[in-house]
């Protein structure tokens, strides 16, 4: 093919549902932001996870451990 092509993307997000503890979903969430290369080799559409933009986007609010996460490492919350 030598024109462009209209193609479809989405992203990958995670859900917790508000019970779950603080605590918990900030060690889950920094378990997959602090090893990205551990997450990249899971499976080809990970290829381009960058935790640097894991908190860009995700599509609804934070849950209040991923907000402290990103928050604790100068990312802050939500990102547009």
């Amino acid at each position: 093919m030598t024109s462009p092509v209209p193609t479809v993307s989405m992203g990958t997000s995670l859900g917790f549902h508000a019970t779950v503890p603080a605590e918990v979903v900030f060690a889950i969430t920094a378990a997959i932001c602090d090893n990205p290369e551990r997450v990249r080799a899971i499976h080809p559409a990970a290829a381009s996870f960058d935790p640097a933009r894991a908190n860009v986007d995700p599509g609804g609010p934070l849950h209040e451990g991923a907000a402290r996460y990103f928050e604790a490492r100068g990312g802050g919350g939500v990102r547009s």
